[in-house]
């Protein structure tokens, strides 16, 4: 008997993905999780590359033949720290971040997103192996994302995003001015 049940739990509920894939996109809640991995000057700060996650709760706009809908987000993002040797200190980098982005549908036979827009970041960067390993400059500091996704189904999609901030403006406690990047690889759910 139960095995009989999960084939029909599971089609019913691709036969609802497939009948919500055909109806029209309005405005809508968007649930985001993924890995993120540093870049540039945040890899030169934690010296590890993978590990890092991030969450996102969000709300799409979708104006009426406007031609781009408008993503307003607010998560949270974690780039962990390798570790620390007295030669070589590591940072782990955490903190809130909001934004909104520009999501463009270049072709309606193609379930291909774009998408681009700022955000502002609150970076809270601990040395790892110190006593007191905070470090200071943690106000709002400004980024901009690029992405792009693929549409499974009208409700779940997957996506590449490229996000660049600004953690350290000027020179502070002998850490060089930086601009922290990650790329995420994030599932999402609208609904």
């Amino acid at each position: 008997m139960k095995k009989t049940l999960i084939p029909l739990v599971l089609g019913l509920c691709l036969s609802g993905s497939l009948a919500q894939a055909q109806a029209p996109t309005s405005d809508r809640i968007v649930l985001s999780a993924g890995l993120a991995f540093a870049q540039g000057d945040a890899l030169d700060m934690t010296h590890k590359n993978a590990g890092g996650y991030l969450f996102e709760v969000g709300y799409q706009v979708s104006p009426k033949d406007y031609g781009v809908d408008f993503l307003f987000y607010g998560g949270w993002k974690k780039l962990p720290a390798d570790t620390a040797t007295p030669a070589r200190p590591t940072h782990e980098m955490v903190g809130p971040h909001v934004g909104f982005d520009l999501v463009y549908r270049p072709w309606s036979s193609l379930p291909i997103t774009l998408s681009t827009g700022p955000s502002a970041h609150v970076w809270q960067v601990e040395a790892q192996g110190v006593p007191n390993g905070n470090k200071g400059d943690q106000g709002v500091k400004l980024g901009w994302r690029l992405g792009v996704g693929y549409d499974l189904t009208d409700t779940w999609s997957v996506g590449l995003k490229y996000t660049l901030t600004e953690w350290r403006s000027s020179p502070d406690l002998g850490i060089p001015p930086t601009r922290p990047a990650f790329i995420s690889l994030v599932g999402s759910y609208r609904f």
